[in-house]
């Protein structure tokens, strides 16, 4: 849990109001990840919605839009993009909550 503790920290020293992917933790640290979230020191913040910004470590940054019956990732500079269509686990972000990690 150490790694995953450690990257969380290097991006809060940069911005305190980090928050994060879930999906992003769970790829990147996935025993680390369930390990920090049972011990309560990852917890969730509110899903993202339609006009955030998706900034997945594994691509480009996306604009959540609606489509259809559903929410989609796209490149709004790019004419070309084909919507990337994302699902509820897609918009879990999370962050480290400090009270917990200092207790």
């Amino acid at each position: 849990m150490n790694a995953l503790l450690y990257w969380l920290l290097r991006r809060m020293a940069a911005n305190p109001a980090t928050v994060v992917w879930e999906r992003d933790l769970a790829e990147r640290f996935p025993d680390s990840f369930l390990e920090a979230q049972q011990a309560g020191l990852v917890r969730r913040t509110p899903a993202a919605v339609e006009g955030d910004r998706y900034d997945r470590l594994t691509g480009p940054g996306l604009t959540i839009m609606s489509e259809g019956d559903g929410l989609v990732g796209t490149d709004e500079d790019d004419p070309d993009h084909v919507p990337v269509p994302l699902i509820e686990l897609d918009l879990q972000r999370c962050r480290l909550d400090l009270d917990a990690f200092v207790s």
